[in-house]
């Protein structure tokens, strides 16, 4: 058996050439990520959005009392809970109470509201899952003069929940938190104040 060596020398050229130019691109690609992904943050609306964590005022040795001025309100929560501010845009903000690794927390999406009650419509618009169950009016807040509509839902992330949305100040409160949360949250807004 016969071999062409200078068929076999060109064979190696042409894989080297192949292997050197997806060994290019490979490092190009590496690049093109290391530059532009970053990893903590949130990009919405080609606006780079990180979370700011806020510590509130201590009130005793388990609470503490968040206070937002903006958006008019403030509550007394576990020390347990870390607190982290997402800006939404358009005059929105989501407020996380958690304690990561663990079932415990809530988060509240507050964006601007101009009508008197929550249609269906709304509730349809920011529940993506369509379900709402056991819906009830309760009171809130220190004084338990705030009118909110407490149910059951389901979200993506945590499953089975406990929704609580109120109206105040020109905007929408919509309160979420993992139904076994329940009592815990209840507690918590029994603390909420409109401060305008």
């Amino acid at each position: 058996m016969e071999y062409d060596y200078d068929k076999i020398k060109s064979m190696k050229k042409i894989n080297g050439t192949l292997i050197a130019t997806f060994l290019l691109g490979l490092a190009v690609g590496a690049g093109t990520l290391f530059v532009f992904y970053r990893p903590a943050e949130n990009k919405i609306d080609d606006i780079i959005v990180a979370p700011l964590e806020v510590r509130g005022e201590r009130v005793n040795e388990d609470t503490f009392r968040y206070e937002n001025e903006e958006y008019a309100f403030s509550l007394e929560y576990p020390n347990t809970l870390t607190v982290y501010e997402f800006n939404e845009g358009q005059e929105s903000i989501t407020i996380v109470f958690e304690n990561r690794g663990k079932e415990e927390g809530f988060q509240i999406f507050v964006t601007p509201y101009g009508e008197d009650t929550i249609s269906n419509e709304r509730i349809a618009k920011d529940i993506p899952s369509g379900v709402m169950e056991n819906p009830i009016e309760i009171l809130l807040g220190k004084e338990k003069n705030i009118r909110a509509l407490h149910f059951s839902s389901y979200a993506p992330i945590i499953g089975t929940s406990t929704e609580v949305w109120f109206l105040g100040n020109d905007y929408l409160y919509e309160v979420t938190t993992y139904s076994a949360y329940d009592t815990e949250i209840g507690k918590i807004l029994s603390t909420l104040d409109f401060i305008k």
